[in-house]
């Protein structure tokens, strides 16, 4: 239950959907933070997450998936009702040492910071995907990213049949380059 807290030194403009008015319109996203809270030290035995346990429980359901210094897994919980069917999907990315969010802000959504893109913000780390459960096995799917690109653009399906596309700016560069070297 470590937060990640900082005030805001880098922002983005990106045309995302918007489920409040159903259109596509253009929004500020935080891309990174001044952190000021105290940052975790890595832990010899390991991290876990707390899921939420209301009204229902969260559930990984499919693999996570390790790259660029992150951890990004997709979540399902399903809906509270007993007789009903359905839920959500969250994505998480977080750091694959200590287990919380990183100060670059991996996902790329208003989310992350609760729609707050100015001031101190807290950078959560999952956000909702939307209604439908998340594929089981390889559910995170990323395209071989483009020469020089550092950013590493993920699809992932629900069960709904949408396809959602998630940005994250890895931990650690993910650039491939041609290095060449010479032995005498």
């Amino acid at each position: 239950n470590v937060t990640t807290v900082g005030t805001v030194t880098g922002t983005t403009q990106a045309c995302l959907y918007n489920a409040a008015t159903n259109a596509f319109s253009l929004q500020t996203l935080v891309t990174s933070i001044n952190q000021t809270s105290s940052p975790v030290a890595p832990s010899t035995t390991g991290w876990f997450l707390s899921l939420s346990t209301s009204p229902t429980s969260e559930r990984v359901i499919s693999r996570p998936l390790a790259v660029g210094g992150l951890v990004d897994f997709l979540t399902y919980r399903p809906s509270g009702e007993l007789c009903s069917y359905g839920g959500d999907s969250y994505l998480y990315a977080v750091d694959y040492v200590t287990g919380v969010a990183p100060a670059t802000v991996a996902i790329r959504d208003p989310g992350v910071t609760g729609g707050t893109t100015t001031g101190t913000v807290t950078v959560a780390k999952g956000v909702l995907l939307g209604p439908g459960a998340p594929p089981t096995g390889e559910a995170i799917i990323i395209p071989p990213p483009k020469e020089g690109e550092d950013g590493l653009k993920k699809k992932i399906q629900v069960a709904t049949g949408v396809i959602i596309e998630a940005e994250n700016r890895p931990v650690i560069s993910v650039k491939s380059k041609i290095a060449h070297w010479l032995r005498k």
